[in-house]
């Protein structure tokens, strides 16, 4: 009886404490910028001819100033989009295996350099959570097929020592724009650019990626037509299925997994749904505003987060996909991530180091230092344009109320 009273009392205090704080509703992590325009097109019963692709293309060869002579290809994913660019390479240069790649990165940039029948060469990352130039530099040679450079979380890579030195060695560069998608930031161009459309990039629809190719466009375009339609009942289901997950509150924070069937992030033949094309023609309207809002939410909390506990990317060509934090070890990130939680902000946990996983053993060839350093200490932190004023609020005392009462 002593021990049900004292739960009750504890149990009665935390929720006093969430009311007070305003965390009684959860704020979460990620919500999708869809609006009427987005559900009209999720929602119909058909959704049109290839014609909405060809829109797409037009529409993102204008925002994101694509020449006519670059080839794009709208494919089911980004990581799909990559397998289709890094196919046709290994196929025009056969003497060719390796490809570097960050460590510090999402399953969705190895796989496809395993399924082309390539050699993944994993490299370190500097301080901003990028590829290491130097280590990039320092490996490029006669026996690299191509360079993968990712904008991890939006912040924009310099990329003008990598493609000097890759063009000396043939080395294709391919830049991993899926986090870092908006008006272009450099004029520097590279061989190959992927873009993703999915759930948690700047402009989402329920799925959808781009290759934009400078080199072999005729391949290039050859290998897209070969692409399959995916059915539209699939496109319309996973439509549904995230509507409900992030607008419906009977299945937030406990959703069902999605029926396999619905997803085409691990098919790599299929092209981009014409219902997904129509909802990324929306997406890119708002665009602007949806980066700018990003900034602005990140400057805002950004404030609070002093460098002796926290650590994040430098804001300099920052679109802000994620908002990340770093910390000096896991236990700190566990604590402040379960601070969060008690004033009601979910979270995401940041990569876990590629070549430390089971599945790509094989591949660890050396100490990756800088790397290894982050396993298990990056936090990305809401700051979707969705959100409102109150909640942005409170994640930001939340933020100063752990600062005030950490004690080491």
């Amino acid at each position: 009886g002593i021990f049900a009273v004292r739960s009750l009392q504890a149990k009665t205090f935390a929720a006093c404490r969430r009311i007070q704080r305003g965390a009684w509703t959860p704020i979460r992590f990620m919500r999708p910028f869809w609006d009427k325009r987005e559900f009209a097109v999720g929602t119909m019963r058909n959704s049109g001819s290839a014609g909405s692709r060809h829109r797409l293309d037009q529409k993102l060869r204008s925002v994101l100033e694509i020449p006519e002579s670059h080839a794009l290809a709208l494919t089911g994913s980004g990581r799909s989009a990559l397998a289709l660019g890094l196919q046709v390479l290994a196929e025009q240069n056969p003497d060719r295996k390796k490809v570097l790649l960050p460590s510090f990165g999402c399953r969705g940039i190895y796989d496809p350099i395993i399924e082309a029948g390539l050699v993944p060469f994993f490299v370190d990352v500097d301080g901003d959570l990028l590829a290491s130039e130097d280590d990039i530099i320092g490996h490029i040679d006669n026996t690299v097929l191509a360079c993968l450079v990712v904008n991890t979380c939006g912040k924009q890579m310099a990329l003008a020592r990598i493609v000097e030195t890759a063009r000396k060695c043939g080395v294709f560069v391919i830049e991993d724009d899926c986090h870092a998608f908006g008006k272009p930031q450099s004029s520097q161009v590279v061989d190959l650019r992927i873009l993703s459309f999915g759930m948690g990039k700047n402009a989402m629809a329920s799925a959808g990626g781009a290759l934009i190719a400078s080199v072999y466009q005729n391949e290039i375009q050859r290998a897209a037509f070969m692409l399959k339609e995916e059915p539209d009942y699939a496109s319309r289901g996973r439509f549904s299925y995230f509507a409900k997950r992030y607008w419906n509150r009977r299945h937030e924070g406990n959703p069902k997994s999605i029926d396999r069937s619905l997803v085409t992030q691990y098919d790599i033949n299929i092209r981009m749904s014409s219902r997904d094309a129509l909802i990324m023609i929306s997406q890119i309207d708002k665009l602007d505003y949806i980066v700018r809002t990003r900034q602005n939410n990140a400057s805002f909390l950004r404030y609070e987060l002093t460098p002796n506990l926290f650590q994040t990317q430098t804001p300099a060509g920052h679109v802000y996909t994620k908002l990340s934090v770093v910390f000096s070890n896991p236990s700190l990130m566990v604590r402040f991530r379960a601070h969060l939680l008690d004033w009601g902000i979910e979270t995401e946990e940041m990569y876990f180091p590629l070549h430390l996983r089971p599945f790509a053993a094989a591949y660890n060839q050396r100490a990756l230092p800088r790397t290894e350093a982050l396993k298990g200490c990056v936090l990305n932190i809401p700051i979707r344009p969705n959100l409102t004023p109150p909640e942005l609020k409170r994640i930001k005392r939340s933020i100063r109320d752990f600062a005030e009462n950490f004690h080491d």
